[in-house]
């Protein structure tokens, strides 16, 4: 599920994303910040979790912190950078929760947003360290940083950092072992092709041997 399925879901509700092509844009900010007047939400047009769970009722969510973090990380897939580079409604909400700024990188503060609107939902203390620099989680989280060698077997809700080299890194979730060497990823300040032009949040897939270490929250 992804951002297409969020608007189904609002326009058979009542409300209007006026097209149904799997990009959060204004209108779908519209349609969230109406739903969420109507349910008795802060309007900010935020999908955080207590959003996403009314918007889809049905949709069943996971007890496990590390399964619901994928979940939110995958239902947000289709959202963009939309008022320009590293701005936006949701970009800026990620960024705010870890202390970083509009214009700032966004990869990590993804991953740690998305863990701590799981880790509320369920009661549990955020294990991962409110920081947007993606080597910088490596050594500050309080939770399993596992290096990635022969042996690394990827597990959903997986964090895994690239090092890019000179003080710089991405930041992707691990959904599933694709193949040998390869996992399908959620991963935000990306794009499609791969080019380091982030523009929102994607399905990609990744090649973990190149990746420094998984955090397994």
């Amino acid at each position: 599920m992804n951002i297409k399925d969020i608007q189904v879901a609002l326009t058979m509700q009542g409300f209007d994303t006026k097209g149904i092509d799997g990009v959060a844009g204004a209108n779908t900010y519209a349609a969230v910040r109406a739903f969420q007047e109507a349910h008795g939400f802060k309007a900010d047009g935020i999908l955080n979790w207590a959003t996403l769970q009314a918007i889809l009722p049905d949709f069943v969510w996971s007890d496990k912190l590390n399964e619901r973090a994928l979940q939110i990380a995958s239902l947000l897939v289709g959202v963009r950078e939309e008022r320009g580079p590293n701005d936006g409604i949701m970009v800026c909400a990620f960024q705010k929760d870890t202390g970083n700024h509009t214009g700032d990188s966004w990869c990590m503060s993804l991953a740690y947003w998305c863990y701590d609107e799981a880790a509320h939902s369920l009661g549990l203390k955020n294990p991962l360290y409110p920081t947007g620099g993606s080597l910088d989680q490596l050594t500050k989280c309080s939770c399993q940083v596992i290096p990635i060698d022969e042996n690394y077997d990827p597990q959903p809700g997986d964090v895994i950092v690239i090092d890019l080299g000179k003080g710089h890194g991405h930041t992707y979730f691990a959904k599933r072992k694709a193949a040998h060497d390869v996992v399908d990823s959620v991963e935000g300040n990306t794009n499609i092709d791969g080019s380091s032009n982030g523009i929102g949040i994607f399905d990609r897939q990744r090649h973990p041997s190149k990746a420094k270490a998984a955090i397994r929250p």
